[in-house]
């Protein structure tokens, strides 16, 4: 909260300047000369315009067009400090300023998810297919020389290795059919306010939906690459030459997880770091110079990437 409010503060404070010197039109400098050079024909300094009878079309005509545009400048002005409100307003809701918007790719993921969810986390299912294959081979592939206690201990170790890569696999696809995009899309569509705080609602639980399964992922991944990778290592010192080639191959399959990000984790990643540009839109502060008020005034240099 502290780092949002003096950003605020220094942002506050340069568009502040920009509006009081930058922003100034050629009228303001030829209103002032012509002011203090022109008592007699009728025009004051502080921006009133008095009328004689004595003047002419010419000049009556003038001082109607320098009063419009101070009116015009007034109303310039009220616009300007409304949009610059606006945006220091919405510094403090990056949910709302984020594109596209938590719940736009929650309805984006929700409409894909509904046709390849059973592939949606497929490093984890290849790899637990991988390892699901090499324990059913293992017992056609057992080395020669091997005594009864290590026979049952291979057997023993094919159980759990086809165990744990059909449970690796069915893992993966069950997490699929749990389709976390659809179920959160369908609570928040269920709430239909707008104003500014059913509209935040609903983008901070998109955000929670998208975050969700994403952080079930992260742990997840890590184990089927360590109990994978295990067995496959495991199980070789049992096989033939052409199985341990084969359990060799497996255990590489084994790190798909971390070489292939899964699809929960990059797109929560993914919206985070769209978010984070919200606030990293000052890029560097100077000084400019007006040839037409002939007056420097400070600049801000603001970006932001959406």
């Amino acid at each position: 909260m502290m780092k949002k409010s003096f950003f605020r503060l220094i942002l506050s404070c340069l568009l502040f300047c920009h509006i009081s010197y930058a922003d100034q039109k050629p009228s303001e400098v030829n209103s002032t000369s012509t002011g203090s050079s022109s008592a007699g024909n009728g025009s004051e300094g502080n921006g009133k315009v008095t009328l004689d009878l004595g003047d002419k079309p010419e000049d009556i005509s003038r001082f109607a067009g320098e009063a419009n545009e101070g009116m015009n400048k007034s109303r310039w002005e009220k616009t300007k400090a409304k949009d610059i409100s606006e945006i220091l307003d919405s510094l403090d809701y990056p949910e709302l300023q984020v594109v596209p918007r938590a719940s736009e790719r929650l309805r984006l993921e929700a409409k894909e998810e509904s046709q390849s969810w059973f592939v949606m986390h497929w490093p984890i299912e290849l790899s637990g297919l991988a390892t699901l294959g090499i324990g059913i081979q293992s017992s056609s592939q057992q080395r020669e020389g091997l005594d009864e206690k290590q026979k049952t201990d291979s057997q023993s170790v094919a159980l759990v290795t086809q165990a744990v890569g059909a449970g690796w696999l069915l893992a993966g696809v069950f997490l699929g059919m749990q389709k976390p995009y659809s179920s959160g899309y369908s609570t928040i569509a269920r709430l239909n306010g707008k104003d500014q705080r059913s509209v935040l609602l609903r983008e901070r639980l998109a955000e929670e939906a998208l975050e969700q399964p994403a952080r079930i992922m992260g742990p997840l991944k890590i184990a089927s690459v360590i109990s994978n990778f295990s067995l496959n290592v495991l199980m070789a010192t049992y096989l033939t030459d052409q199985g341990r080639i084969a359990a060799g191959v497996s255990a590489i399959l084994a790190f798909l997880p971390v070489i292939f990000e899964d699809h929960t984790i990059r797109v929560y990643e993914k919206h985070l770091e769209y978010k984070k540009k919200i606030y990293g839109p000052l890029t560097s502060t100077s000084v400019g110079y007006d040839r037409v008020a002939k007056a420097y005034y400070p600049m801000a240099t603001l970006q932001w990437s959406f």
